[in-house]
């Protein structure tokens, strides 16, 4: 129970940096029309900027971002042996980032639809 209070931490701490260093200030959220996260998004799902809410975009990314990190972490967290740790990490970051991406396109896909 103590580790999964840690991780609901972890957790939190992430999201809040994130609210804090980008959502919150507007020279970054601008800077954040521009990332990788908005890009990828724009590109594979042809999302159109201007009918989604950037504040709710980047809350959504930054939770899912922390959701992310913090079950990596977890997962992680099962061995001791350093390199099947990597390789741990690597085996479930890619496809977990990935399918998060992809309900995440899926959803800004129906509410552009839906105005």
């Amino acid at each position: 129970m103590k580790e999964f209070l840690g991780y609901g931490i972890i957790f939190v701490l992430i999201y809040l940096c994130y609210v804090l260093f980008v959502i919150l200030r507007k020279n970054k959220l601008e800077k954040f029309q521009n990332s990788t996260y908005v890009r990828y998004l724009e590109k594979v799902y042809h999302l159109d900027r201007n009918k989604i809410s950037m504040q709710l975009l980047a809350h959504i990314i930054s939770l899912s971002n922390a959701g992310i990190i913090t079950i990596t972490l977890y997962i992680m967290g099962i061995t001791d042996n350093f390199l099947l740790k990597m390789l741990i990490a690597f085996l479930t970051l890619i496809p977990f980032q990935l399918s998060i991406y992809h309900m995440i396109g899926r959803i800004c896909q129906r509410k552009q639809r839906r105005r």
